[in-house]
């Protein structure tokens, strides 16, 4: 594969990429599979056997839950009858009537037959119900100890999954496309020192998962961010008011009882958490430019309404271009209208390298991905700042990048691979759909990336946003301040270099709610004002500092977990104080006080430790 070959991506993808990347996922669990040794027939076997089991045990609890709701009933209406024939036996009692005797009567059977019916069921549904509270217990027994059979013949394979198999996947399916291991300090250097790619110094703002890479030595990074945004929120109140009205009518005067319902408003700031998924892109070509984009309606319109959709805005682009002259400012239409009307970037600040960006070939590429039906549409947010290039989709906000194994683990490899070969494909679908519009741009593809000369002292052995990555995979509890009611944006500020681990002081920030009330005034058709109170809240911030140690290793996720016990009682001799997370190349875990911590090469030769 040359670059020539990403210049039109969906027709990239459609024909070739998507097939190759799905083979080659499915060669590499077959062969994760063969080297675990896990024997499919014997687990299909287990699996099934499994499932029978589970659907018997199903059956008994739905006999048992059939039995519950007899006695429940039989109860009810035992003690409804009871009650009905007390009343009936007094009744007739109390009755003077020469016929007394028929509710007398009626009232003694209805009371014996609800006794022997009450009876009746605790003597004989209450015994098989408890029968079948023994059956489910042995049942449940035996379906935990098949399913452990079956999660033990999985064992080695859910062991060898780890957190980097997709960006495996990706280079060895496109090479001009290649996935870092983790997003080092060195790729960052470059974003930065090269592109002007900022830190993650923003307080609200934690990095939840970055992944980075190159195209041609030019650098991307997928960031996954947890966001906190003050927004105005209405509180609402309200009283209900009662007043007297004389009312006459054909009856004369009389009085009626009026009501009415006030409500109040205050509004008042308060946080809000969402997650927010960007691709960033740097890449020195058409390096003066900025414009953006949002997304078009192309996907959901015919032929036909976006041929007049782009007859409507011609009109618009003529009074723009006139505006522009006489304001002498720089914006000339492309010849292109469709491409104006849906890419719509009218807010771009240099026409000369706007038109060496969008070629002909590039616009056209553009349109196909706007106007593309499936899989998602024109779905994305492109904004270029000079040398950097943001896309926010909708698509990818939902989508998993992390490339956690959890999302595939199980005990039936049957599913497993169902779940693995499903996840991949997705990952790789959302990924490619990301990129697109940038591989759309031939001179991005064109121009290649200029050999950074890299600094040789770093200030952290693990960026700041991998840091916050490790911080917010462990519970909330550790990092929670006291009096915190919100969520929390977790920030990272390297304390120390401790040889190749990092200490970072973890700082925790959330808000404490304290409760006011207002009261409104407001006027009823009683012709009154009334005071309608308003409960509503004030966020105090809090914060909380947590020190963690933070390492990148060399081992996978199976050398890790075989020598787990190893590494945690090194560890917890070295003042642990919260768990310990290893993902994607990196290790880490929470210290009792900054002064703490343990000897990262001690631990890289615990981690890596191979049985003879």
């Amino acid at each position: 594969m040359d670059n020539n070959d990403l210049l039109e991506p969906l027709k990239l993808y459609n024909s070739r990429l998507k097939q190759e990347f799905h083979d080659n996922a499915d060669k590499y669990y077959e062969e994760l599979a063969a080297k675990a040794q896990v024997d499919k027939n014997l687990n299909a076997l287990t699996c099934d056997k499994l499932y029978e089991m589970q659907a018997k045990l199903e059956k008994f609890k739905n006999k048992r839950a059939g039995k519950k709701t007899l006695l429940v009933v039989s109860i009810i209406f035992s003690i409804i009858g009871f009650i009905a024939g007390i009343i009936t036996l007094i009744v007739g009692i109390g009755s003077k009537s020469d016929k007394k005797f028929i509710p007398i009567i009626i009232g003694i059977v209805l009371i014996l037959g609800c006794i022997a019916w009450f009876v009746s069921v605790l003597v004989f549904i209450r015994p098989k119900i408890k029968d079948l509270d023994k059956v489910i217990a042995e049942e449940n027994k035996k379906v935990e100890a098949q399913k452990n059979e079956a999660i033990n013949q999985m064992a080695p394979l859910n062991d060898l999954f780890d957190w980097g198999i997709p960006a495996q996947l990706v280079n060895k399916t496109t090479p001009l496309i290649q996935m870092d291991k983790t997003f080092n300090p060195l790729r960052f250097q470059q974003l930065h020192d090269k592109y002007d790619f900022g830190e993650n110094d923003d307080e609200d703002v934690s990095s939840v998962f970055v992944q980075s890479g190159h195209i041609l030595g030019n650098p991307f990074l997928i960031e996954r961010n947890y966001v906190m945004e003050m927004v105005d929120h209405v509180y609402t109140g309200s009283i209900t008011i009662t007043w007297t009205e004389t009312v006459h009518d054909d009856k004369g005067s009389h009085t009626v009882t009026r009501s009415q319902v006030l409500t109040a408003e205050v509004i008042k700031p308060r946080p809000e958490y969402f997650y927010d998924t960007w691709l960033v892109y740097g890449n020195d070509a058409a390096s003066k430019l900025k414009f953006s984009r949002q997304p078009s309606n192309a996907n959901s319109m015919s032929d036909k309404e976006i041929e007049k959709y782009t007859r409507s805005f011609e009109k618009e682009l003529d009074k723009m271009h006139e505006k522009a002259l006489k304001k002498n400012k720089n914006f000339t239409p492309l010849g292109n209208t469709e491409f104006e009307a849906l890419f719509h970037a009218l807010d771009r600040d240099n026409e000369v390298e706007f038109r060496l960006l969008f070629t002909p070939l590039a616009q056209k590429s553009m349109l196909d991905i706007i106007k593309s039906k499936k899989p998602y549409g024109d779905d994305f947010i492109f904004e270029k700042n000079k040398c950097l290039n943001y896309i926010k989709s909708k698509h990818s906000q939902t989508i998993s990048y992390d490339g956690d194994p959890r999302n595939y683990v199980h005990f039936d490899i049957r599913k497993s691979k169902e779940k693995f070969m499903n996840y991949m494909d997705n990952y790789f679908q959302g990924f490619f759909y990301d990129l697109a519009p940038l591989l759309s741009v031939p001179l991005y593809q064109q121009h290649k990336a200029v050999e950074f000369i890299y600094k040789d002292t770093f200030k952290r052995n693990v960026t700041s946003y991998e840091t916050e990555v490790m911080a917010n995979r462990f519970e909330r509890d550790a990092f929670m301040p006291e009096n915190c009611d919100t969520n929390l944006i977790l920030k990272s500020c390297a304390v120390r270099k401790a040889g190749g681990a990092d200490i970072v002081d973890i700082t925790s920030h959330g808000f404490h709610s304290i409760p006011h009330t207002t009261f409104v005034t407001k006027w009823g058709r009683d012709g009154r004002a009334h005071q309608v109170p308003v409960t509503w809240y004030e966020f105090d911030p809090v914060s909380k500092h947590t020190p963690i140690q933070i390492q990148p290793v060399e081992d996978n996720r199976d050398i890790y977990s075989k020598n787990l016990s190893r590494a945690s009682e090194y560890i917890n001799a070295k003042s642990l104080n919260g768990g310990i997370i290893m993902q994607r190349g990196i290790f880490s875990s929470i210290l009792t006080d900054e002064k703490s911590g343990w000897n990262a090469e001690e631990l890289n030769k615990i981690l890596s430790h191979k049985e003879e």
